[in-house]
């Protein structure tokens, strides 16, 4: 597989939970980094304000490349800050550097870190093989650039660039190991590498939208009935529900006017249609409406205005089109967000 971190980030944050710092001398240079690394943590800050990456990250490939001394480069570790030569391995020419932070913001831009916009301890892991080297992908073994002093370390190491043993036993501290000491001292690193805030669910968008077509689907379905009582002169009836029995309080009764007939919305543009259609019929345009001469056209025109006017009639029509313009509202209000 690729070795990309979304192919990979699984897999780093599984080993991540089970890892421990081993005992001995591990244990010793680890709690001994970790405090060189805090004691530094001003010139640290500097290069992530400049890159972005974490500060007790970069402390940790800094001990990992020279012991933090900071006479050498973040790049391979050479002791060549300040004296205007470039580096010799790998990576080679790069420099001169007047001072250590310069030399580190070279280092971490050279391998695309300024980039990264999450930093995840899995993303940490990735990041630390990959400014070393996938070398050790092709062995088969977890690299101890990244795992040496934790339970599981393996055995072999390249002992120089591009030589691998694979009976050799990695004395320094992975990157992994320090850290997990960091988190171990300060509780903001902690709360970085053992993040315990629950995964909360993704909020649903656009609820008024899904809303909406769920009345207009109910609309939908009651439009055959509802056409037939218009035609009929029947009044729509509204679905009983239980009323709670409450003490009548005397109010005074104000009765709204009732809104014309033909002020409902398509009512009046129905007529107009209907009319229209037939005098289209009389004058021979769209052909009579009845008989053997009937015409398509002129059965459909008059069949559609008194739909639309029966629409009108019952409300549904303007029901509709508020639901419509709502919808496509919350639409557009969606594509301005994006």
């Amino acid at each position: 597989m690729p070795w990309t971190f979304e192919a990979t980030e699984a897999g780093y944050a599984n080993m991540w939970r089970s890892a421990m710092v081993k005992g001995g001398a591990d244990a010793t240079n680890a709690e001994t980094f970790a405090n060189k690394i805090i004691a530094a943590e001003d010139q640290y800050r500097a290069v992530q304000k400049a890159t972005g990456v974490p500060w007790y990250f970069i402390g940790a490939l800094h001990m990992r490349e020279s012991s933090c001394n900071f006479a050498g480069v973040l790049h391979n570790g050479e002791k060549i800050i300040g004296t205007g030569r470039l580096t010799t391995l790998v990576p080679p020419g790069r420099g001169p550097f007047p001072d250590w932070p310069s030399a580190a913001v070279d280092a971490l831009k050279l391998k695309d870190m300024h980039r990264v916009q999450s930093w995840p301890v899995a993303r940490m892991l990735y990041q630390a093989e990959v400014f070393n080297g996938i070398g050790y992908v092709g062995k088969g073994i977890n690299s101890p650039y990244v795992w040496a002093g934790t339970n599981h370390e393996q055995r072999g190491k390249y002992t120089s660039d591009h030589n691998f043993d694979p009976e050799a036993d990695d004395t320094q501290l992975g990157v992994a190991a320090v850290l997990i000491r960091l988190a171990q001292k300060r509780s903001d690193i902690a709360a970085d590498l053992y993040p315990s805030k629950p995964t909360e669910k993704p909020p649903v968008e656009n609820e008024d939208l899904i809303t909406e077509i769920k009345g207009l689907r109910a609309e939908l379905a009651q439009l055959p009935s509802a056409i037939v009582n218009a035609i009929k002169g029947v009044a729509p009836v509204s679905d009983p529900k239980p009323t709670p029995i409450v003490e009548p309080v005397p109010v005074p009764v104000v009765v709204a006017p009732a809104t014309p007939i033909l002020k409902e919305t398509g009512v009046g543009a129905g007529l107009i249609g209907l009319i229209g259609s037939l005098a289209l019929s009389v004058l021979g345009i769209t052909g009579p409406v009845t008989g053997e001469g009937a015409t398509t056209t002129g059965q459909l025109l008059p069949l559609l205005s008194a739909g639309v006017a029966a629409l009108g009639a019952t409300g549904t029509l303007g029901s509709w089109g508020g639901a419509l313009s709502t919808i496509f509202s919350a639409i557009s209000q969606g594509l301005q967000k994006k």
